[in-house]
């Protein structure tokens, strides 16, 4: 047994302990060649009875109550009667002679179509829909795990292809999962599925998890026909997000390991990823360039993160805040790194697989597809290209926006930690402390030894939104220790505020988490930025036992609005931390199985070893801190407008330009609030209501005068938002009166109307279709006045005759004394 081929998985228990920790780590090298074995043909049994006929049923969970009438898709495609042509076992050439295999689902009549695609090792007809109870309406024959439905898509005017990674799913030669030659592969299968005669040549990427993992790589090699990608929940460095996050070696990443064997068309033929992954516990060329870098050049082919910053066609990137686990990292810096001008960044809250199949979601990525493949004006150019759910409860949250991430508005607020008290703070601790962790049972957060620092209760309300990191000095009585760092946040009452990642309604994950192993602390100089550190993970640099040294902990990107009331706590978990299980998948464990059966397991479960007696210091010259992202609050009055199912309340509300205007979904159903003149000055998407377990509050800020008319297009119901121009209460006579039209230019292709009232008389037209924000009137003579302006499309006039209001309302009257 050699000492590196197991590295930081046992070399760093304490010395009593190896030999027992070696041994069974040489008998697991033994054996689980033979399970494996088993395993596989345990899953080709499964795979021979679920693939025969892929099931027709909807899952048990579903609403099937909301048909698909396309009444959430307004102006984008409409279902429009194709049905599903659906072509199993095609055969795609690639360039060494190799055949992948697919299956494609696509219109059934004449013409052709943009092609979404996914590629991937999995089982291409396993149905696994935890947590999917609401997929609008759409049918489910050919829905399949973390696949695009396409019973939603190619009624809307769409191919769609899913193709097995080669030695999976029929496809030919050596499993080549997370390598370089799988991505040439899903460039010839893109290249080949733009060259079909049902193809239109404009090629998509969609797919959840692994079927978004794989779109990175391949976009950055540029395939010709390839327009736009949608990763959803998909991360971007294996050893960093999932194998061995902060150093320490992940249960997700073993189990994908032995899977990524056991699911191959011969086990005998795969490759040994389990062998692989604990032969390598440091990053690595395996990690940076794939599990076949030994055998090709150096240098001959890209890195994963490369390959990233080469990305220059339009990507809508879709992260998981209730995911500090497995994918949300990866989201977030594939949107920072690439160089497309056409990139967007989402961050949800949600369930993992179960949200993507909502209508908003659909609707989401239709809207991107529509722009990018087939050529619509959506809107989505328009838009801010970062929209954050701010979390503001288990169940709740609204947005905030910007074009940049982190957010241009931040502003990284330190909150100290302090031993003595084991509080957090703003405030810095002059005095040296520390205290130390110990082990305690937490049915919540889990098992470790462990120590909290909590705040005091806020005075008021506290958004964060952003990357997190902490620096804490750390001492143990053995040389080394894993770290497992929580942000949580508890009300008034004591009780904590989780979130639910696989099941609605089971929360189990906290605000955010981060993990550090002690002896990995040296960081990348190059990639570390001032509030988030990158780390090398290329050595071990031991600790001495009871010497303090400094750890900087990455902490995953979060969004949450601490209430006030409510206290930050920062709960530091050392050495081994067993989390409560949580529910992974639910289905029937073998095809023979009379009934479904739960599945649990701590999916995300670290492997630490015995960290002896650890330490946190604080205050003085071994000051330890949490840095928090803070997103200041808007100081702009809010209007508020509830939905409910059949009309907004209040129907018509006025404010002042700039204020903020927020809609809530009371309603069970989906609703939106799309602003109705025809100038396409805002669209909502969907607002989720209490049917989704997410009633949303969206917000919109209206720069200029006008009275806007919104509606409901999923019910139809309308309302308005009047908005004056500004003028001075009063002004002398004889002099000109400055009215400010909107704090901003108005949109492309618009202009203001401008009238004049003198008293009681009428209203006097005194500028059409002007640019300006700012216009001087006078001299004017004494008297009573009042001024209202609208927003008009400038080309107007070539409008087509169904289009007569195409120009919002007047604004309320603004009215001024000439004295």
């Amino acid at each position: 047994m050699k000492r590196e081929s197991l590295g930081n998985l046992v070399w760093t228990y304490p010395k009593h302990k190896r030999n027992a920790r070696l041994f069974f780590f040489w008998a697991f090298s033994k054996v689980h060649k033979a399970v494996m074995v088993l395993a596989w043909g345990l899953v080709k049994i499964q795979n021979a009875v679920t693939t025969r006929k892929p099931p027709s049923s909807v899952p048990r969970q579903l609403d099937r109550s909301y048909p698909d009438d396309g009444r959430y898709d307004y102006g984008l495609s409409q279902p429009a009667g194709h049905g599903v042509r659906c072509e199993r076992n095609i055969e795609i050439p690639v360039r060494d002679g190799t055949r992948l295999r697919a299956d494609v689902y696509r219109p059934d009549g004449p013409g052709r179509f943009p092609v979404i695609m996914a590629e991937a090792p999995y089982p291409r007809y396993q149905k696994i829909h935890v947590g999917v109870d609401d997929n609008g309406g759409v049918g489910t024959r050919y829905w399949f795990f973390e696949q695009a439905n396409p019973e939603y898509w190619v009624p809307r005017g769409y191919a769609y292809v899913s193709v097995s990674a080669r030695g999976y799913g029929g496809s030919g030669g050596l499993t080549s999962v997370l390598d370089y030659q799988e991505m040439e592969d899903y460039y010839d299968a893109i290249e080949w599925a733009a060259e079909q005669p049902w193809s239109d040549g404009n090629i998509g990427l969609y797919g959840i998890s692994y079927y978004a993992v794989s779109q990175y790589w391949v976009a950055g090699l540029h395939p010709p026909h390839l327009k736009a990608i949608v990763p959803w929940e998909g991360l971007v460095e294996p050893y960093r997000d999932i194998g061995y996050r902060g150093g320490i070696p992940c249960l997700f990443s073993l189990l994908f390991a032995a899977g990524g064997q056991v699911i191959s068309n011969n086990i005998f033929k795969s490759r040994d990823y389990l062998r692989s992954f604990l032969d390598n516990p440091l990053f690595n060329d395996i990690w940076d360039y794939g599990i076949g870098a030994p055998s090709r050049p150096r240098g001959s082919t890209p890195a994963v993160r490369d390959g990233l910053v080469d990305i220059d066609i339009p990507m809508l990137s879709v992260g998981n805040l209730n995911d500090p686990d497995l994918h949300l990292q990866g989201n977030v810096y594939a949107f920072k790194t690439m160089r497309s001008p056409h990139k967007k960044l989402l961050l949800y809250t949600g369930t993992h697989w179960g949200s993507a199949y909502q209508p908003w979601a659909n609707r989401t990525v239709l809207r991107f597809f529509d722009r990018w493949l087939k050529g619509a004006d959506t809107g989505v150019d328009r838009e801010p290209a970062v929209d954050v759910q701010l979390r503001t409860g288990p169940d709740t949250f609204t947005h905030v926006y910007g074009d940049a991430w982190p957010l241009e508005q931040t502003r990284w607020t330190k909150y100290y930690l302090d031993a003595e008290k084991k509080s957090l703070s703003t405030e810095e601790p002059r005095e040296e402390s520390s205290v130390t962790a110990e082990y305690a049972k937490d049915p919540v957060a889990g098992n470790s030894d462990q120590v909290t620092f909590l705040s005091d209760p806020l005075p008021e309300d506290l958004q964060v939104a952003g990357p997190l990191s902490a620096r804490l000095w750390v001492s143990s009585s053995e040389r080394d220790v894993d770290l497992t760092v929580e942000v949580r946040d508890f009300g008034p009452d004591g009780r904590e505020t989780r979130f639910a990642y696989y099941i609605p309604g089971k929360p189990d994950e906290p605000v955010t988490r981060g993990w550090q192993r002690a002896s990995l602390r040296a960081l990348d100089p190059e990639r570390s930025e001032p509030h988030q550190p990158y780390h090398l993970y290329t050595r071990n640099d031991w600790l001495t036992p009871g010497v303090p040294v400094p750890v900087d902990v990455e902490i995953w990107p979060t969004a949450m609005l601490f209430k006030a009331g409510h206290r930050i706590a920062l709960t530091v978990h050392c050495g081994p931390h067993h989390r409560p299980g949580e529910v992974v998948f639910s289905g029937k464990l073998f095809p023979f199985s009379r009934r479904e059966r739960d599945i649990k397991a701590p999916a995300y479960q670290t492997f630490s070893p015995e960290s002896g007696v650890t330490r946190i210091h604080t205050g003085g010259e071994l000051s330890s801190w949490l840095d928090l992202p803070v997103i200041p609050t808007d100081p702009s009055p809010t209007h508020r407008v509830a939905i409910r199912d059949s009309a907004f309340a209040p129907q018509s509300v006025n404010g002042d330009m700039g204020d903020r205007f927020a809609w809530s979904n009371e309603g069970e159903d989906y609703h939106s609030v799309t602003e109705s003149s025809g100038l396409g000055l805002w669209d909502s998407q969907l607002v989720r209501g209490k049917r989704s377990h997410n009633p949303e509050t969206w917000w919109i800020k209206i720069p200029w005068a006008g009275t806007f008319g919104y509606r409901d297009m999923v019910s139809g119901f309308e309302g308005s938002v009047g908005i004056p121009a500004r003028v001075p209460e009063s002004v002398p006579a004889g002099g000109a009166i400055e009215v400010e039209l909107g704090v901003a230019p108005p949109p492309e292709g618009t202009g203001f109307d401008l009238q004049l009232q003198a008293g009681e008389g009428e209203w006097e037209t005194t500028r059409e279709g002007i640019r300006d924000v700012r216009v001087a009137l006078g001299p004017l003579t004494p008297g009573s006045y009042a001024i209202r302006s609208r927003l008009r499309r400038l080309d107007a006039t070539k409008a087509d005759a169904t289009e007569p209001a195409a120009a919002t309302g007047w604004s309320p009257p603004a009215r001024f004394e000439v004295e």
